[in-house]
């Protein structure tokens, strides 16, 4: 049972392939298609060069013999037979041309030159017919050799009075093209073969630059604005699209740069007007002269204030961080940084704080970055429990890595929100049981701040609910 493969599966498989391996493939394909039709073509020629040659060898045996009977058809009939066996035994088969010659008198009386009975071959028997010869040329089988027979009808006054035949083997006709046909498709292949090789060789070497963008583009980070592709080529379609992509990575490099830049500079100037506004608030909450409704509405704004101080001061973390640290990173603790943001997180709330942790996890990095990750998670943890809620951390070895798990008891994370809650300004649509003024950018820098140490930082929800965070950090050996 044969196998369909239909057309859209052939496009899929073609699609699953690089653009330099189906730049090859179609040159390859190409080249095949050119190298069977010329090879094609030089058999075919050369078939039919060679059967002509055949074809005229043995129309010259026919002339020959219609010319020796010519001197005897004025003698009549009667000395044709004996003209005929004359003239073949003197063209014995095997000499000369070798050819085997055949003559057929209407009357039965078959003369050869050769043991091979043509007359005997039921396809030959029409053409040995006195009635119903035509002059042909045909290829017959004896035994399990070819042989190309020429048939001349001889004719006296519109009688035909014999037909001659003149034979010839094909055996080097059919070696030949044999031969012929082995050597095409050996040097077919072999072309066919260099030139898959060649046609890839020029494909990677055309499309190198087009690797070279990809790899470029996937190595720009925020961190690494600087990145171009080098290209050295003449300025075709490849050096044109080289440019154009270089040139949108300066203007993507000058963009970021102007909005960190933008952003560290507003936050800065924010500080002060800020911090201005905040000490005359708190005295003119001193002089006592407010209202019970004007004070309210100070406890409101002075409440505000503080929120968008908090803003403002994680904007600045955030874009100090997006410049790239600067800081040197040193081995470290972690067991003993997370028992130190455990203790300075109990000002954060009212909240029963646990710690586990079994033995000295050892990783590479800034102490004070990584203290403020963890404070950022566990302020996130007190936000989202009540008051007396329980907040269970854990330190602990896996795999080559040192791992924090900071799990709450509040209401936990709502599964839609699992792929948001590191977004930035992002606020989850869960109930809290805390009024929630956080600025929406703690576990964002606290994210960041995991990646500058190379480790990453995964949100999920407890068995038992709640909200559960894992840090997750590359571990170094003591020595």
């Amino acid at each position: 049972m044969s196998a369909i493969v239909s057309p859209g599966s052939r496009v899929r498989f073609t699609r699953r392939l690089s653009a330099g391996a189906r730049v090859a493939l179609a040159v390859t394909g190409s080249i095949a298609v050119g190298v069977a039709l010329v090879a094609a073509l030089g058999y075919i020629v050369l078939d039919r060069q060679l059967g002509s040659e055949l074809d005229l060898t043995l129309l010259r045996e026919s002339e020959a013999f219609a010319a020796a009977l010519g001197a005897t058809a004025d003698s009549g009939p009667r000395d044709l037979p004996e003209t005929s066996r004359k003239y073949l035994e003197a063209r014995s088969a095997g000499e000369s041309s070798g050819a085997m010659l055949l003559v057929r008198f209407p009357n039965g009386q078959v003369l050869s030159n050769s043991n091979l009975h043509f007359e005997d071959i039921p396809a030959n028997k029409g053409n040995l017919a006195s009635e119903s010869s035509v002059r042909s040329f045909e290829t017959l089988k004896v035994g399990d050799l070819l042989y190309r027979v020429a048939t001349v009808p001889l004719r006296d006054s519109d009688a035909v009075v014999a037909v001659f035949q003149a034979a010839l083997p094909m055996r080097a006709h059919n070696t030949l093209t044999g031969d012929l046909a082995r050597a095409l498709i050996v040097a077919g292949l072999l072309v066919t073969l260099l030139g898959a090789l060649l046609s890839r060789f020029v494909a990677r070497t055309s499309l190198r630059p087009l690797h070279e963008a990809a790899r470029t583009a996937g190595a720009v980070t925020q961190s690494s604005l600087w990145e171009r592709v080098s290209y050295e080529g003449p300025r075709d379609d490849v050096g044109i699209m080289v440019a154009s992509l270089n040139s949108m990575l300066d203007r993507l490099e000058t963009s970021f740069w102007e909005q960190r830049r933008f952003l560290a500079d507003a936050s800065h100037e924010l500080r002060t007007p800020l911090t201005i506004v905040r000490g005359h608030l708190d005295v003119l909450r001193e002089t006592g002269q407010a209202s019970a409704e004007q004070q309210e509405t100070l406890d409101l704004v002075m409440s505000e204030l503080d929120r968008m101080t908090q803003l403002v001061s994680d904007l600045l973390a955030l874009a100090r961080l997006e410049a790239g640290p600067t800081r040197s990173k040193e081995p470290l603790d972690l067991t003993e940084l997370v028992e130190e943001a455990v203790v300075k997180a109990q000002g954060l709330g009212r909240r029963r704080m646990t710690l586990s942790a079994d033995e000295p996890l050892l990783v590479k990095g800034d102490h004070d970055m990584l203290l403020q990750a963890l404070l950022n998670l566990l302020d996130n943890a007190v936000d989202h429990t009540a008051e007396g809620g329980r907040i269970t951390v854990t330190c602990v070895a896996e795999n080559g890595a040192a791992l924090v798990t900071v799990t709450d008891d509040g209401p936990g994370i709502p599964q839609e929100e699992l792929e948001r809650v590191f977004d930035r300004f992002y606020r989850s649509g869960a109930k809290r049981p805390t009024d929630g003024t956080g600025s929406g950018l703690g576990l964002a820098i606290a994210a960041r701040l995991v990646a500058v140490h190379h480790g990453s930082l995964t949100a999920g929800n407890a068995p038992d609910g709640g909200a559960e965070f894992t840090l997750r950090l590359p571990r170094i050996s003591a020595s």
